[in-house]
């Protein structure tokens, strides 16, 4: 369904005075809301992986004496830009928030480092193959600051991450592109579709009536969390036991 049907249906259910689009009282806005509150639970099936790292988050690009940086396509070694194809087209987004920086255990660090988290199995150990690297990783403890409005999501170092494009791998998950048109695509998944009519419905109804509405009920107790889980469903979980040797 197109945000322009979904505005078509939503505008004869509502109270007069709520426009389409524009800055107040918008019902394009409600929808990009809703969006976003369905969205914010973090599923891991929508971190940016892009596809010039085999497979891996894509490298931080970091300089000595510099500790924060803003997750963008300018620090991020070899990508030129972060998209998504939505409806169809490319678009551009955005990093919403950091999970975590990384380093691959295997690589040559400075193990004098203050701030170094514990080593941990990222895949598990294939006895058929000789690869030994990308195997067991190590976190990097930094502070991790989400996107706002109109600023950048970015992380701080705890001390000086040195000059580097193939250390910190920054693992982060993408935001839907705002609804910021009736032209923009939803990025939901078609079943879902209709639970932004209920968030939009219930935020007026909630507004005009001075009480928490039914339809803004059923989006946060039924809608929001079908939608975690299928999320979840569709998330590839790594295996990371290692098979037993046998003397």
């Amino acid at each position: 369904m197109s945000v322009k049907r979904l505005i078509d249906e939503i505008m004869p259910q509502i109270s007069n005075g709520y426009n389409r689009t524009g800055s107040s009282r918008s019902v394009l806005g409600l929808l990009d809301d809703g969006q976003r509150e369905l969205f914010d639970c973090d599923p891991l099936n929508m971190r940016w992986i892009g596809d010039d790292n085999e497979g891996f988050p894509p490298y931080l690009t970091t300089v000595s004496g510099t500790y924060e940086y803003e997750i963008t396509a300018t620090n991020l070694t070899d990508v030129s830009a972060i998209t998504k194809v939505i409806g169809g087209t490319s678009r551009a987004v955005r990093c919403k928030r950091v999970l975590r920086v990384f380093a691959d255990a295997s690589n040559t660090l400075d193990y004098g480092r203050r701030w170094m988290g514990p080593s941990e199995p990222y895949s598990y150990f294939n006895p058929l193959t000789t690869a030994t690297t990308r195997l067991n990783i190590f976190k990097i403890p930094c502070e991790c600051y989400d996107a706002r409005e109109n600023d950048s999501a970015r992380i701080l170092f705890p001390e000086d991450p040195g000059d580097t494009t193939d250390s910190y791998f920054c693992e982060f998950i993408w935001e839907p592109p705002p609804l910021v048109s009736e032209q923009i695509p939803l990025t939901c998944a078609q079943q879902f579709e209709r639970s932004l009519e209920d968030y939009a419905i219930g935020i007026i109804q909630t507004r005009d009536q001075g009480k928490t509405s039914d339809r803004l009920n059923s989006f946060y107790d039924y809608w929001k969390p079908r939608f975690e889980t299928h999320m979840k469903l569709q998330t590839t979980v790594r295996p990371q036991q290692t098979p037993a040797r046998y003397c």
